[in-house]
């Protein structure tokens, strides 16, 4: 039953009184029906925004969802039951993941990433293990892993290998 599905989501706090802040979500949300939308919120105030789920789209997605600010804010994305390691049907239990997301001013040009080890009762899943998703918040990024290069545009869509 697709109502049982849990949403990708998003919360929004404000350090302070009457911060105005302006949402574009990259999917359908639950709620506004206008993008963008604008809210204001006071110190210590919390918005939740999730994207809106239907039986035809269980994937909502929310990130790349723009947010400004006139007031310094925290953003918490979250997903409430999410399925991992990917594309396995096996497992009985989902966890719960929740990251408090940098400022773009604060994203760094160099990461290292290091494998990560499954536990002997993992389920194997072919071509699943170690799925990095790589962000870019400006037009013609260039990523290089080995010696394969893509260009990274913001709306998520990777050029493919150069």
């Amino acid at each position: 039953d697709w109502r049982l599905s849990t949403p990708s989501q998003l919360a929004i706090v404000a350090s302070q009184n009457n911060t105005s802040i302006t949402i574009t979500p990259k999917a359908p949300v639950v709620g506004p029906a206008s993008n963008p939308f604008s809210i204001t919120l006071n110190q210590g105030d919390t918005y939740l925004l999730q994207a809106d789920i239907t039986a035809a789209n269980l994937r909502g997605d929310l990130t790349g969802t723009l947010i400004a600010s006139s007031q310094p804010i925290a953003v918490f994305s979250s997903h409430q039951r999410s399925l991992l390691p990917v594309g396995s049907n096996r497992l009985t239990s989902r966890d719960y993941l929740l990251e408090q997301m940098p400022p773009v001013s604060t994203w760094g040009k160099s990461y290292i990433i290091t494998p990560f080890p499954l536990p002997p009762s993992a389920p194997v899943v072919q071509g699943a293990n170690d799925i990095i998703r790589v962000l870019a918040a400006y037009d013609n990024i260039l990523f290089c892993r080995a010696s394969q290069c893509w260009r990274l545009l913001p709306d998520l869509r990777g050029s493919g290998p150069l």
